[in-house]
């Protein structure tokens, strides 16, 4: 299946995984919620409309590369504030689970791919070098 294709499938897809994905964080972590939910489901729509851009936008232009690079300035973005990345790496492996059960088989082998490089940049301990630096 080609690459713009599944993209194509990925955005179809957004607000569902966007919902569920939300969903899962607020029972993980119900407190965080607990203050100020709409405000929190808010961030959480943002983040993961951030995330499915980038992964739509690589998928679209068929550059892994292009989604890894979004991780690494993701994570200089959240050290920079002094947040962990442990969201953002859960909220990459929640998005893998939605597509294994929501694509196709001939789909599914990409955006894995996709968020697995994702997760590795995350994971990298190596300093982000992006290309407008």
């Amino acid at each position: 299946m080609q690459s713009f294709e599944v993209g194509q499938q990925v955005r179809k897809l957004q607000f569902e995984i966007t919902h569920w994905i939300t969903d899962l964080f607020h029972e993980k972590y119900p407190q965080i919620f607990e203050q100020n939910e709409g405000l929190m489901r808010e961030k959480c729509h943002n983040d993961m409309g951030y995330h499915l851009e980038a992964l739509t936008g690589a998928l679209e232009c068929g550059s892994v590369d292009a989604f890894s690079e979004y991780a690494r300035w993701l994570k200089e973005l959240l050290n920079n504030k002094g947040i962990k990345i442990d969201h953002a790496l859960l909220a990459f492996r929640f998005m893998d689970e939605f597509y294994k059960n929501h694509l196709s088989k001939d789909a599914y082998p990409l955006i894995n791919s996709m968020l697995q490089a994702g997760i590795e940049s995350l994971q990298d301990d190596t300093l982000y070098r992006g290309a407008w630096r």
